[in-house]
């Protein structure tokens, strides 16, 4: 039955025209050919996202409660990779906007952005957070930030000075674990944050990349 069908659509064809080939064929498979692309393209997005997940990024940036909507309302990060001549395909600059909390945490939002953050911290793929004070109160007790004077170099340290936030904790004493980032010309320029926002800069202690978040912290000094 299915061989006589095709004998049929072969006799039809047989005296048709290229043309009138091609146009047959489009009115009668054009479910099936659409359907045949939409697969391939499902497959390549899903290869070149596993892909992608799998390069090693060259620093990895957390801006929590940033002002930021779209990746396209910043150059941040791509000014750093043209800066240091980083190859981004092979070792992409990320920066993450996606988390937002608020003290309380008594929204969904917040519940699931605290989740992320414990899991990023855990993990140590966050090389610099950006975020406001309440929150660097709240995860310094968890020694979850470097101290900055032993991080960074002297004469970066010193740049900092006027800077730097200080927490009390129970091992080391008074620290510095954060500076006030809002003020610095990158970041106004790039209006990571509204400007009622205080935002403060910390370097994760699991970070896998601390010479990169050092380097990421000169980068934002260079203009300021």
């Amino acid at each position: 039955m299915i061989r006589d069908e095709i004998k049929q659509q072969q006799q039809k064809l047989k005296n048709k025209s290229l043309r009138e080939k091609a146009a047959y064929f489009w009115y009668y498979y054009k479910v099936h050919v659409i359907a045949a692309v939409l697969g391939v393209i499902v497959i390549s997005l899903f290869v070149t996202s596993a892909v992608r997940s799998s390069r090693e990024p060259s620093v990895y940036v957390a801006l929590i409660n940033s002002g930021l909507s779209s990746a396209e309302d910043t150059q941040l990060m791509s000014g750093f990779a043209q800066s240091r001549d980083i190859d981004v395909e092979a070792h992409p600059a990320v920066l993450d906007y996606s988390m937002r909390m608020t003290p309380s945490f008594s929204d969904d939002v917040s519940l699931a952005s605290s989740q992320q953050l414990m899991v990023h911290m855990n993990i140590g793929d966050v090389d610099v957070y950006m975020c406001d004070q309440w929150l660097i109160d709240e995860y310094a007790s968890l020694e979850a930030f470097e101290n900055l004077e032993e991080l960074l170099p002297d004469s970066l340290f010193a740049q900092l000075k006027e800077q730097l936030y200080y927490v009390q904790t129970e091992y080391k004493g008074r620290i510095p674990v954060a500076f006030y980032a809002g003020e610095l010309a990158r970041v106004r320029a790039e209006q990571l944050y509204d400007e009622d926002t205080v935002p403060l800069l910390a370097v994760s202690r699991t970070s896998k990349r601390k010479d990169a978040a050092v380097d990421f912290i000169r980068y934002l000094l260079e203009d300021s």
